[in-house]
């Protein structure tokens, strides 16, 4: 499993922190993301273009939603708003702009997606675990400073209509 991975212990001098990551500056790039059952979709503001994207989610996972018809359902709305979080900053990593050592916001419209991503942890399930692990491998890989923050979903309009 991914977890067993972070349990590797790092020396300062094997792994230095870079200034970037412990001082918060403007982004160059801010977006916003949502999830629904279909599908998940967000924004990234790239100088003065948007970038829209949207992708479904597989049948499996719809079926296994929580939802008054299925009460017994094993995947949230807040699993599936994590999962678009996530699959944001691997937008943002295809489309080759540099995001070593920048700043990203992240705008999203779940209270528990946004304290999960913003505390790098979660007291839930496996699987929220094992999404955030990988959130981090990616954000090291690329070498960014992600910030996220809640914005009210009636405020969220262009990630609502990429989902």
């Amino acid at each position: 499993r991914a977890v067993t991975s972070c349990l590797q212990r790092y020396s300062p001098a094997e792994r230095p922190t870079a200034m970037v990551g412990l001082v918060y500056v403007e982004p160059p790039y801010p977006g916003a993301t949502d999830a629904a059952k279909a599908e998940m979709g967000g924004v990234w503001f790239i100088e003065e273009e948007a970038l829209v994207w949207r992708a479904p989610f597989p049948e499996a996972v719809q079926k296994r939603l929580v939802s008054f018809e299925n009460p017994t359902g094993t995947v949230t709305n807040s699993d599936l708003e994590l999962v678009a979080t996530i699959a944001h900053h691997h937008v943002l990593e295809a489309t080759g702009l540099p995001t070593a050592g920048e700043s990203t916001h992240t705008f999203c419209d779940n209270t528990p997606t946004v304290a999960w991503q913003t505390k790098g942890s979660t007291t839930t399930t496996a699987v929220t675990a094992d999404l955030l692990h990988h959130g981090a491998l990616h954000q090291q890989k690329l070498g960014h400073v992600p910030r996220y923050e809640y914005l009210e979903g009636v405020r969220n309009v262009m990630a609502d209509d990429a989902s």
